[in-house]
């Protein structure tokens, strides 16, 4: 699936790129 493709690309670059929103993302995932 080349959206998923693109999709998960997409999310590791910006993770990459943004490391912070990253943990609070995983932050706010541990608070539900």
């Amino acid at each position: 699936m080349p959206r998923e493709s693109f999709h998960s690309h997409f999310n590791f670059s910006y993770y990459t790129t943004h490391p912070n929103i990253f943990m609070f993302i995983e932050k706010l995932k541990k608070c539900k």
